[in-house]
């Protein structure tokens, strides 16, 4: 039925990939794929969430509903890129809050993935990040 609809809407795609993921739609059980991709990242996003409860309180964020990030409001203010630079250099890489925010403002705030990276590793993430913003 997908191929039928996907073939009715767009004749530029391949008929090969069409198939391809046709068949394989058919061979999988997709809403298991699903739900252990939900539990995976849900397992992900309370982990990173923990770690920033323990080492850094006062940082401000919301407990993801979904999604690959958090994003955190800092009371800090100053130069961004200087503390994604030092960031870097302390082995931490978030995203830039400028790039995410709908008005500028002077309070630095960051975007932090925990898609790609196993429960352990954003533990101390959090303990690096923490220690970054403290100035430490």
């Amino acid at each position: 039925a997908a191929l039928e609809l996907k073939s009715a809407c767009d004749m530029q795609t391949s008929s090969l990939s069409q198939a391809a993921l046709a068949r394989l739609l058919a061979t999988l059980d997709y809403d298991a794929v699903v739900a252990r991709a939900r539990a995976t990242y849900a397992a992900r996003a309370a982990a990173l969430c923990e770690a920033l409860h323990r080492h850094a309180p006062s940082l401000r964020f919301r407990e993801p509903e979904g999604g690959f990030s958090i994003w955190i409001e800092t009371e800090r203010t100053g130069d961004e890129l200087a503390l994604l630079r030092a960031g870097l250099d302390a082995g931490v890489m978030v995203d830039p809050g400028s790039a995410f925010r709908p008005e500028p403002s002077d309070r630095i705030a960051l975007r932090a993935s925990y898609s790609n990276a196993p429960p352990g590793r954003l533990a101390e993430a959090a303990r690096r990040l923490a220690r970054l913003l403290a100035g430490r």
